[in-house]
């Protein structure tokens, strides 16, 4: 990885280096994101993969869950797992596979195409899609919500594969998002700001001034 201080703005574009982890502070609390949100609408189904690695910890927390029109609280979910393990050192985000049984993502094409996959087969659920957006990323400037501290990438995609759930197979062909976010996310960070914008305000200029922001060359 290779350090730069570069001023980031609304109008900074993304590039394939964003595909990758990201050079972060010191800061234990900071964290690298990515999530995939997708859906079966005919079948009410949902299902979400999120896994967040803190660098400066050497640790990831990844999870896959989904629901059905039996309920979306814990108790009821389709599916679950939430795992906490050491990741190995030097990860690449373009091509990797979660510790400890994880989900895998593949970049296809730069910010724009990717394959993720996920199985266990103790419990017959299995996901298998490829993720192709339907724009560049859209940037969230830090200092503007929701992404008060740090870059974020939102993306509006199509995604094509199929989900194995109790053991169906079931076609998946939706439109949705995945999105990724690099920075301080917990801590004081995950103080909400709504007494803020009630009173009137915007979280101070911040909200319309470039912060400086550690990103990768």
């Amino acid at each position: 990885m290779v350090d730069s201080v570069t001023e980031i703005t609304q109008d900074t574009p993304f590039t394939e280096t964003d595909d990758q982890y990201h050079r972060l502070s010191e800061n234990p609390l900071d964290l690298e994101t990515n999530w995939w949100s997708l859906n079966i609408p005919e079948r009410r189904i949902g299902i979400w993969l999120h896994a967040a690695y803190y660098p400066n910890g050497s640790k990831v927390r990844w999870r896959v869950f989904a629901w059905d029109d039996r309920g979306a609280d814990p108790a009821r979910l389709a599916y679950y797992r939430n795992v906490e393990a050491v990741m190995p050192p030097g990860p690449d985000l373009r091509d990797i596979t979660f510790p400890e049984g994880g989900y895998s993502l593949k970049r296809l094409k730069p910010l724009m195409e990717f394959k993720v996959g996920y199985r266990d087969a103790g419990a017959n659920f299995a996901i298998e899609f490829t993720y192709t957006a339907a724009h560049p990323p859209h940037r969230f400037t830090p200092g503007e919500p929701p992404a008060m501290h740090n870059p974020h990438i939102d993306q509006l995609g199509h995604f094509v594969g199929v989900l194995t759930l109790r053991g169906e197979r079931i076609p998946i062909d939706c439109w949705s998002v995945r999105d990724r976010t690099w920075g301080p996310r917990e801590g004081a960070h995950a103080s909400s700001q709504k007494p803020v914008y009630a009173g009137g305000g915007n979280a101070g200029s911040a909200s319309r001034r470039p912060e400086m922001a550690r990103d990768r060359t």
